[in-house]
């Protein structure tokens, strides 16, 4: 083998190792390039154009302005939603009249009997709702549906709670942030704003004094001043998307899911079948219901001379 026509061989492979080299450098290159680019764009939360963003938030009636505030700590907005998202419509069209088109699929303040299904829309999609987390309910609206509050809307009654009443509108957060209406510490308040509300409750007869005596009962006690955040609050007796008074015959089972022990004896004792015959509630008959008041050796209910004990004995 002539000694030239080696150092050839090897100078052509050298050569081609040198061009693959480059090649993979140039690509290199590339991927970086373009991985700084939509690093930059996520980086400086770059998000197409709004045009219900733009318009709302410079208009001087606040009414119409303050969504776009709300909507910045909005969990929606977290989770990479827009206005268009619930209200339909084009956020990219710069003209109100194209924005707002019905071929869309607009609405925009929705009645209170279509905010069930207008939340119900992805609320009750279990597909969609797998994308933001796999273990939140989907069945809220048709639960709803079987509350008081639900079948009163049902027969037209829009002085009733839906959804927005409870949750909020564009500044909705999740049920585990303080800042949230239905957090754990809030909710009996929440409720308050329509059950302390005598306009609101007067055509139902129903009393308004139901929060003024839960924060004086051992169960606001436990929330408020001990930050006991099991204790509990108005959803946990009457539920929350179903919420119903308790019947009489289910007062025990409400109060058993965290008084177990005392259900159980109550079960065992002697006043069960007369409770049942003389249908008085079980639990509230003797510790009453939103005023609830520990045992003790000091005037209460249970133990006052105007006791149900010593009053049934009269």
């Amino acid at each position: 083998m002539k000694i030239g026509s080696k150092k050839t061989r090897v100078a052509k492979r050298a050569g081609r190792r040198l061009a693959r080299l480059a090649v993979l450098m140039f690509l290199g290159a590339g991927v970086v390039a373009i991985g700084a680019s939509i690093y930059s764009r996520v980086g400086s939360a770059q998000q197409p154009p709004n045009s219900c963003i733009d318009c709302h938030s410079k208009l001087a009636d606040e009414r119409l302005a303050k969504p776009t505030q709300l909507f910045d700590h909005d969990i929606h907005r977290e989770k990479g939603l827009t206005c268009t998202d619930c209200h339909g419509g084009d956020s990219t069209k710069a003209d109100k009249a194209e924005a707002k088109s019905a071929m869309m699929g607009y609405t925009g303040k929705p009645t209170p009997q279509q905010i069930p299904a207008f939340c119900g829309k992805c609320h009750s999609d279990a597909n969609l709702m797998k994308r933001f987390d796999p273990a939140l309910r989907v069945d809220q609206v048709q639960e709803y549906f079987t509350s008081v509050h639900g079948q009163r809307l049902k027969g037209g009654d829009t002085n009733v709670a839906t959804c927005v009443s409870c949750h909020g509108v564009h500044g909705i957060r999740p049920p585990e942030d303080p800042t949230s209406p239905v957090f754990a510490a809030d909710v009996a308040e929440t409720c308050s704003q329509c059950h302390s509300s005598g306009d609101k409750m007067q055509q139902y007869g129903i009393p308004t004094d139901q929060y003024a005596k839960y924060k004086s009962s051992v169960h606001a006690n436990a929330l408020y001043n001990k930050h006991d955040m099991s204790a509990p609050t108005c959803n946990d007796c009457h539920g929350n998307h179903g919420a119903v008074p308790p019947g009489l015959d289910t007062i025990a089972n409400v109060c058993g899911t965290c008084h177990a022990r005392q259900k159980d004896l109550f079960e065992k004792g002697p006043h069960k079948a007369a409770f049942e015959q003389q249908k008085i509630g079980a639990c509230i008959r003797c510790h009453t219901n939103h005023a609830i008041q520990p045992p003790s050796d000091a005037p209460t209910s249970v133990t006052s001379a105007r006791s149900p004990c010593s009053i049934r004995s009269r």
